[in-house]
């Protein structure tokens, strides 16, 4: 999957660096952006609370954040 999405469908990071989509599978992957990208999606899933496009209970973001930090690291093959 990573080599097509490479081949195919290829983005690049906020930096304009081509993303390495190998280094998803690879032990690499990353889910929480950092910096202005992390301020941008915490403003963006505020919207959509706002908004009605999540559910009323709606996981606050930090919360978030920690769950997909867990995700990434058992993905990656942390012992956590």
């Amino acid at each position: 999957v990573a080599r097509h999405k490479s081949m195919f469908f290829a983005e690049k990071a906020a930096d304009r660096t081509p993303i390495d989509y190998a280094a998803a599978v690879n032990g690499g992957l990353q889910l929480i952006p950092a910096g202005d990208g992390a301020k941008a999606l915490e403003n963006d899933y505020a919207r959509m609370v706002e908004d009605g496009l999540l559910f009323d209970d709606a996981e606050p973001f930090d919360a978030l954040m920690v769950r997909c930090a867990d995700i990434a690291a058992r993905a990656n093959g942390a012992d956590t």
